[in-house]
């Protein structure tokens, strides 16, 4: 991982695919490196500073999630379902709302992207946020 698109400051570590959730990041490590069994896999590396200490470099992790692409997982957000969250979602969702489309029961499942129990622009607006990276999750 580099920060602000810079070598600079950079992240890796050791990846042990054994261990389940956040793993620690490296403040200038080693590169991550994982294996991927199948094809038709997609694979999300995230890295959280949320409890970085830039004096002691110490307190950055990162997740590796791999699933299975077709599967039965859903992504909230991925309203197009096609395994990816991008601004194909969010002008899909636009459509729906001015109800110049429908949407199947998974796709109506993963479109409340701030889980109020409505679909309306408030969630094609997390979508566009979260795909020009101003939030990271919904």
């Amino acid at each position: 991982f580099a920060i602000d698109g810079a070598w600079t400051h950079n992240f890796g570590g050791a990846y042990d695919e054994e261990i389940e959730g956040p793993q620690p990041a490296v403040y200038n490590g080693d590169n991550i490196t994982f294996d991927t069994y199948d094809d038709v896999q997609t694979v999300k590396v995230q890295l959280d500073l949320s409890n970085f200490d830039f004096t002691t470099k110490q307190g950055a992790t990162f997740t590796i999630t791999i699933t299975e692409d077709g599967g039965d997982e859903l992504m909230v957000g991925d309203v197009d379902l096609d395994g990816f969250i991008t601004i194909n979602d969010a002008t899909l969702l636009q459509q729906y709302l001015a109800e110049m489309t429908e949407l199947n029961d998974d796709q109506l499942s993963v479109a409340d992207t701030n889980n109020d129990g409505k679909i309306n622009i408030r969630d094609v607006t997390q979508i566009q946020r979260y795909v020009a990276e101003y939030i990271d999750a919904f």
